[in-house]
This record gives C-alpha cells, structure tokens and sequence, in this order.
C-alpha cells in the first residue's frame, strides 16, 4: 500500500508538470498572437497613413500645377501691359496702375485660394553647357592670376568636351570611354550634346569648379533665347549667393548688403538704388544683368493643412513670336524646358 500511495504521488506531480507546460505553450501562443495583432494594426495604420500622404501630395501636385500655370499667364500678361523689363527700379508706368507685378525677381506671390506661393525667376541663370564648346564662360570667369582654379577649370571643361564630342579623340586633360570603364562607369560618356543639365554631376571636378546652379537645357530642337549686352551677364535675381560673389567680387560684407537689398526689393519693392551705396550699385549694373530674358521658371512652393510639402518648377520660353516657343506647328502647345516635382 504505502509503494501504490508513492506511484499515485508520482503520476499527480506528471499530470501538475504536464499542465505547467501546457499553460505555458498557451500563454506562450497568447504573446505570440498578441504581438502579431500588435504588428498588424501598427502596420495597417502605417499603410493608412502613407496613404493619405500620398493622397495629400496628389492633391497637392495638382494645386501646385494650377498656380503655375496661372502664374504663368499672370506673367504673359505683364509683359504684355509693362514693356519695361527692368528689374530693381521703381517704373513710373507701374505706379498708375495697382495691379501686382509678375517678372522674374523672385518675387513671392500668394494665389488666392490655394496653399501655394509662387515665384518666377530667370531660366537663364547658372552656367551654361549647351554651347558649341560647352561650358566656356567658366574660364572666362577665371581670376588670370588663380592658376589652380584655372587648371583646375580646364582639366574639367576638357572632360566636358569629351562627354560631348561624338570621336574617340580624348583632350589633354579629358576622358574618354576607357577612362570611365576603369572606374566602373559603363555607358560613359554620353558622345551627344547633354539631355539633361544634371548630367554635370557624373563628371569628375564638377565640385572644385562649379559654384552655382547649371542652366536649364532646353529640349531638342528648341534653342535657348539668345542674350545680348547686359541681358548676356548672369541675372541678378535669380544667380545663386555663390554666383554672386563669384562674378561680383564681393567680400562678406559687401555679400550680405547685397543679399539684403535683393530681399527687399522682393519683399517691399524697394529700389536697390534706395539701398545701396553707389559703388556697390555701379558693381552689380555692370557685372549683372537687371533685364529679364524670355525663359522663365515658375517655382511652386505647396503646404497642406496637415503639413505635407511640396515643390513644383516649371520652365518655359515667353516669346510668342519665336516657333521654338510651342511644341506643334500650330502653335497650340507650349514646348516645355522641364517640370519636375518634388
């Protein structure tokens, strides 16, 4: 009896362990289980809401390529009523009438009923790459007495020529397609005139010799308005800081006033002449131009209520009686340089 009582103790303390196990492999696949539904509503609220943000920025998008467009036309008619297209001077033709002026300053401008600011500059800003050769106003900027940059300048512009030039021949300095196979670039170079101004940057040097945006490129077939006299210098407006102090010469100083009057000429219309000393003044009017060109582009800036952002630009010519001006013979579609949303 007493060895029967031991074995039935026994078999309690399986059956207790067996239970023990079993509870555990329960609470175990509870966690489990737990954890995964976790998982799924987090990612099911993830998946919504990078739904709606992609719903946002499509509504965003479309409000975004209204205003430019409206800006646009807004900026065809003020050319149309203004002949005058001089930047940074107060216009006496201007003053008789309240409407809002629409050139290529920078100007921000709110469109009514939508959450977007608009701005129009000068597509012909930036160096540009679609000469025959490309890029040469880079060395005629150079200082004579800055050998390094000049070096530096044309060992990059002969790797520009390179890229572009349909032979095999490589330039002094250049490179040619065996050259960026030993670095692993396949498909290089292009051998045609640059499609794209983005381009620049696969080529080596672009950093020690670029200090400002590229020049819009148009599309094929479509020649860039051509810029004479003062309107040939970079536009003042619309240049980049480092452009500025590059082709200006100015020191920190002389940067900062400079920057300053352009912002309130953008934001109160102030006339830089109201600003600026005469030197400072006489420097910016003889290495800038305050003319507007016929190649605009209209920077969309877009915010949601709910904070999502975006950013439209858009790039075209103005001159209605230039063909390279629409797309068809007919003249009914505008030709477009670029549009690139972000």
């Amino acid at each position: 009896m007493p060895g029967r009582g031991r074995g039935g103790a026994s078999a309690r303390g399986r059956t207790a362990s067996a239970r023990g196990m079993a509870l555990v492999v329960v609470m175990g696949t509870a966690a489990i289980a737990a954890v995964m539904a976790a998982h799924v509503m987090l990612l099911s609220e993830t998946v919504a809401r990078e739904a709606a943000v992609a719903a946002e920025r499509q509504a965003l998008r479309y409000a975004a390529e209204s205003a430019a467009d409206h800006a646009f036309w807004l900026h065809l008619v003020d050319r149309r009523l203004f002949t005058d297209r001089t930047l940074g001077v107060a216009v006496a033709e201007r003053e008789t009438r309240l409407t809002e002026p629409w050139m290529l300053d920078g100007r921000p401008h709110r469109i009514e009923g939508t959450a977007c600011t608009v701005r129009l500059h000068d597509a012909l800003q930036g160096i540009s790459f679609t000469g025959n050769p490309p890029g040469q106003e880079l060395r005629e900027q150079v200082d004579p007495e800055d050998t390094e940059r000049r070096e530096a300048v044309d060992t990059f512009l002969d790797i520009v020529a390179d890229y572009v030039d349909p032979d095999d021949l490589t330039h002094l300095r250049g490179l040619e397609r065996e050259g960026y196979a030993a670095e692993g670039w396949v498909g290089l170079p292009r051998d045609a005139p640059l499609q794209f101004r983005e381009e620049i940057y696969w080529l080596p040097g672009w950093r020690d010799v670029l200090y400002g945006p590229i020049q819009a490129i148009p599309p094929p077939g479509i020649g860039s308005p051509p810029r004479q006299g003062a309107a040939a210098l970079p536009p003042f407006f619309s240049s980049a800081p480092g452009v500025l102090q590059q082709r200006g010469g100015f020191d920190a100083a002389e940067l900062a006033q400079v920057l300053e009057a352009r912002q309130r000429w953008q934001q109160d219309g102030i006339p830089l002449d109201l600003f600026l000393d005469p030197d400072l003044l006489g420097r910016v009017r003889g290495r800038f131009s305050l003319t507007e060109s016929t190649a605009v582009t209209v920077a969309v800036d877009a915010v949601s209520a709910a904070g999502v952002v975006g950013h439209l630009s858009v790039t075209r010519t103005t001159d209605l009686g230039r063909p390279e001006t629409y797309s068809d013979s007919a003249r009914q579609a505008w030709a477009l340089w670029s549009r690139q949303w972000e």
